[in-house]
């Protein structure tokens, strides 16, 4: 999501954005951002940086980026046509320092401007039978029933293809009550990142039972999206599917496929508990980043967001405990 195909898709619905990128005395890139700029209301937007910013490791070396990151944006902030209400990150990494941190507060409420903070990343750096008994005992077992069944696996990123996955994806939506995104956002993924985006299907019988759409960047595989049908669920497909995703992406020179998002262990009525529970099957390393942080420019500003894309089963103040910003991000 810090990519220019990303923010291109996004761009082509209407959201702004603008770029900083942080050099050294040598000209080297060590830091930055592509900010989103997201309009609510009436004349108010925030600033949103999904998966970033980007910093170096060395904290010195972090906190100045950030320093300026945050020296930019407040003039940007400035220049803007409307009142910006507050900066949102969503750092993807384990720890944050605190000199970078000073400022930020984890929201209290929820709304929909929210990527996953954990996730499941299984190394693709080993050997299929590596990965295989790396699974845990029934997942392994189900991607060999699924292979028993004759479940075969195939890509099609053809407008087939699409048309295939819409309709799977739509009715496994339809099942779960999960959100519906529309032809046009998966067709400009698909335009955008090119052969980056890939459509995978479990077939049986030559009929498509689940499906998956997997972004490749760099040397990492994402699970974007994907679903399957409610009938012949006994053949077990989704857990062939994702492992033949693997030894595919594997031979694309990929080092990790990130299964994108997992409920807390601890918590096994969260909404994402049974996926989370399919899953963890493939042995994926559990990695928990830094949670989502506001920066509030303006507090009255910060209370309308609230009001309009807030969950309105949330209370609009924070509880007692939390009233007061927190100057540093707690590493879990």
């Amino acid at each position: 999501m810090q990519s220019a195909a990303w923010i291109r898709c996004r761009a082509e619905d209407g959201y702004d954005h603008f770029a900083l990128m942080l050099r050294d005395e040598n000209n080297f890139l060590v830091g930055g951002a592509i900010v989103g700029r997201w309009e609510y209301g009436d004349s108010q937007a925030f600033y949103y940086i999904q998966e970033g910013p980007l910093l170096p490791d060395e904290p010195e070396l972090a906190a100045a980026v950030m320093n300026a990151v945050m020296t930019r944006l407040a003039q940007l902030r400035g220049d803007d046509t409307a009142l910006v209400s507050h900066l949102r990150i969503e750092p993807r990494r384990s720890n944050w320092p605190d000199s970078a941190a000073a400022g930020f507060q984890a929201p209290w409420f929820d709304d929909r401007f929210r990527e996953p903070r954990q996730t499941s990343c299984v190394n693709l750096r080993t050997s299929e039978q590596d990965r295989l008994q790396a699974m845990k005992p029934k997942g392994r077992y189900n991607v060999g029933l699924a292979r028993r069944a004759g479940v075969t696996v195939v890509e099609d990123n053809s407008e087939r293809g699409l048309d295939d996955f819409l309709a799977i994806r739509d009715d496994t939506a339809r099942r779960q009550d999960l959100n519906r995104r529309s032809r046009d956002y998966f067709e400009k993924i698909r335009g955008e990142f090119g052969p980056q985006a890939h459509f995978f299907f479990a077939e049986l019988d030559k009929r498509r039972l689940a499906c998956a759409l997997v972004i490749r960047f760099g040397n990492h595989a994402t699970y974007f999206y994907g679903g399957s049908l409610n009938e012949r669920r006994d053949a077990m497909a989704p857990y062939l599917l994702h492992h033949q995703i693997m030894n595919s992406m594997a031979r694309a020179d990929c080092v990790s496929y990130d299964l994108w998002g997992t409920s807390p262990a601890d918590q096994p009525g969260h909404a994402w508990a049974g996926i989370s529970t399919f899953k963890r099957k493939f042995g994926g390393t559990e990695l928990i980043h830094v949670p989502t942080q506001d920066y509030i420019y303006d507090r009255a500003a910060y209370a309308r967001f609230i009001k309009v894309e807030a969950d309105p089963a949330c209370p609009a103040e924070p509880p007692v405990e939390s009233a007061q910003p927190s100057t540093g991000i707690l590493t879990q």
